[in-house]
């Protein structure tokens, strides 16, 4: 047994229980009605085991908010007709679907032992078609679900990296539907990166970081980073080891306009870490190899080998016994 391997406590197993109860109990259903176009879908049988483990454990065991998060979640992927989260999506996606893991990149570990979620920006957008959407959406699950298959990255979150390095101009219309499905994952970033974005972009996002600074936690806006991919090394101040940048570059942009950048900052964290000291994210950024350290892993890497990834870490992902 090796410390990624998950054994649930009997508090995180209590949490689970008390979340299903409340998803399935008939006042608290009535809060979130507004969030499905047909009757409430959750029954005893249909409430994902291992989706539901990890939703507990990413809210930090707090059965109301992990109730919320779940019952949202599975609202907002009901506009593509995912009417449940359920196990068979995990291992057994439909057809077609795993093409779209090049939205996403497999890395190694940050310096803290977490792994890192990160995000790849390409020419490529997903195409405006409802039946292409569901398939990304099914990549994204099954990403999302592998990266958490650990103990330490469940229990103590990770590093997010949005990558706009290869960002391309081409936008099919669906940009905001499809954030919205992104935005309702279940996340604890204990860094935050948001990678190659222009003067420009970073200009607009500071200025509507001090618009969120009101509503938002001050500790999450503090996270954020605005860095060239040499930047989020931990020789340059990072928290990601060389070794640990993403090895395929093959990629695809999920975040269009400034609009959906802030949408990806609404995200929730409950860690209590002390806060570094973060010097202004806008100087100092390296421009020599900003995407050559990047490229210089991609060929060993491939979406079939970050299937393969994705697949051995589902199936180390322990089903609760609730």
């Amino acid at each position: 047994m090796s410390y990624d391997d998950i054994i649930y406590t009997q508090e995180e197993v209590e949490a689970m229980r008390k979340t299903k109860s409340l998803i399935l109990d008939i006042s608290f259903q009535n809060k979130f009605k507004k969030y499905f176009s047909e009757t409430y879908p959750f029954t005893e049988d249909n409430i994902s085991k291992r989706h539901l483990a990890v939703t507990v454990i990413v809210s930090k065991c707090r059965p109301e908010e992990a109730a919320e998060k779940y019952i949202k979640w599975v609202g907002v992927l009901q506009e593509w007709g995912i009417m449940e989260l359920s196990e068979d999506q995990l291992l057994n996606p439909p057809k077609g679907s795993d093409e779209y893991l090049r939205n996403y990149a497999q890395c190694g570990r940050d310096i803290h032992g977490r792994r890192i979620f990160w995000i790849c920006g390409g020419a490529k957008p997903i195409p405006n078609d409802m039946a292409e959407e569901k398939k990304s959406l099914y990549a994204a699950l099954r990403y999302y679900m592998a990266l958490h298959s650990d103990a330490k990255t469940l229990r103590e979150g990770l590093t997010f990296v949005i990558d706009l390095t290869h960002k391309g101009s081409v936008k099919e219309g669906n940009e905001s539907r499809m954030q919205r499905a992104h935005n309702a994952y279940p996340l604890r970033p204990q860094n935050i990166y948001i990678v190659g974005a222009s003067m420009a972009v970073r200009v607009s996002v500071n200025a509507l970081l001090r618009i969120a600074a009101l509503t938002t936690r001050v500790k999450i806006l503090r996270r954020i980073k605005f860095v060239n991919v040499d930047g989020v090394l931990v020789e340059n101040g990072g928290v990601i080891p060389k070794e640990s940048l993403p090895t395929s570059s093959v990629s695809m942009s999920t975040i269009e306009d400034i609009g959906d950048v802030m949408k990806k900052l609404d995200i929730h964290s409950h860690e209590d870490e002390e806060e570094k000291k973060v010097d202004d994210p806008t100087t100092a950024l390296r421009m020599s190899h900003t995407t050559s350290s990047l490229q210089s892993t991609s060929s060993s890497q491939s979406t079939s080998s970050l299937k393969d990834w994705v697949n051995q870490s589902l199936r180390s992902l322990p089903l609760p016994n609730i």
